[in-house]
């Protein structure tokens, strides 16, 4: 087959048929299951609890008179400890 033809652009990117509905599909916003709620919230206390368990470990070794680093080391690894002892008991 052989040819030639003429075409007319009369509406381009954002203006066709589906450039408007890719403009409506970006707008939408999603809604968090209740799941997504209780599992942001979870990560969130237990992120809290850790870090409060280390930062208590932090002050009293500086009270002790330990060396900063020795006991930001000591709460750090608290904290990592507190995490995977939860993840054992399935929390």
């Amino acid at each position: 087959m052989q040819g030639s033809g003429v075409g007319v652009v009369i509406r381009t990117g954002d203006h066709t048929l589906i450039g408007s509905i890719a403009g409506l599909a970006s707008r939408t916003t999603q809604v968090q299951s209740t799941l997504q709620i209780e599992v942001n919230r979870f990560v969130r206390f237990i992120s809290g609890m850790g870090v409060i368990m280390a930062l208590i470990f932090f002050i009293i070794g500086v009270a002790r008179g330990q060396p900063a680093l020795y006991t930001f080391i000591n709460g750090i690894s608290s904290f990592f400890f507190f995490f995977l002892f939860l993840l054992c008991f399935g929390w």
